[in-house]
């Protein structure tokens, strides 16, 4: 028995949507593409430049990776965090210190941002707040390694 005043819409709209979607489809429009494939590729490639020691190069590719939106959350933050480093290595430290700040919630591994915090605080001369940095790293992960010049 239907419902006074018609089908309830709840049950119209997917079969609507789904129509709608075919048709786009055989139209030949595609949905766009996510840019995963283009974020993992920037990413690795940021990876290659730090190996060959092209911190500009590395932060380019990095920063596109981000951008792009398409990692993983785990190397998204990754990624950010070795941005944060070519930042620091490039003397722009009020840009790293803004990616550790957005990074310190959510990241999977708080040792290795402020490790990377200590490291920014070392650039710009603030023993103090370096040492207190790395002590925070060192009480969240006592592996973490000090990261080091190029």
């Amino acid at each position: 028995m239907m419902p006074v005043g018609g089908p309830r819409r709840s049950r119209l709209l997917p079969g609507v949507l789904a129509v709608l979607l075919a048709a786009l489809l055989a139209a030949g429009c595609r949905p766009p593409e996510p840019p995963r494939a283009d974020s993992v590729a920037r990413y690795e490639e940021g990876n290659t430049h730090l190996a060959a020691k092209n911190v500009a190069g590395a932060r380019e590719a990095f920063a596109a990776g981000v951008e792009l939106g398409g990692l993983r959350p785990d190397v998204h933050a990754t990624a950010k965090l070795r941005l944060a480093y070519c930042e620091a290595c490039l003397g722009n430290t009020e840009a790293a210190e803004q990616l550790l700040d957005s990074l310190e919630e959510g990241s999977p591994d708080l040792g290795e941002v402020y490790a990377m915090r200590a490291f920014v605080f070392r650039k710009v001369g603030d023993a103090a707040k370096a040492e207190a940095a790395w002590a925070e790293a060192q009480r969240w992960n006592p592996a973490v390694r000090m990261p080091r010049e190029p």
